[in-house]
């Protein structure tokens, strides 16, 4: 099955796939980080702590191996 190259939804100039997951996975790790509002409130929510809390960020990492 071929993968589309570029992405046009939203994007003015289309950005390439690779592109639009790096971006993506960077935001994920900003808008999830242990150390701000958003990251400590979703690990407290869903009952994440401890080294858990680490093994969540790492999961968010390699999705982004898993995607591309």
């Amino acid at each position: 099955m071929n993968e589309p190259l570029e992405l046009r939804a939203k994007s003015n100039p289309p950005i390439t796939l690779e592109a639009h997951l790096r971006d993506t996975e960077n935001i994920a790790i900003r808008i999830f980080r242990l150390n701000g509002r958003w990251g400590r409130n979703w690990c407290r929510f869903f009952r994440i702590y401890g080294e858990t809390q680490e093994q969540f960020l790492l999961n968010l990492q390699w999705l982004h191996f898993f995607m591309t």
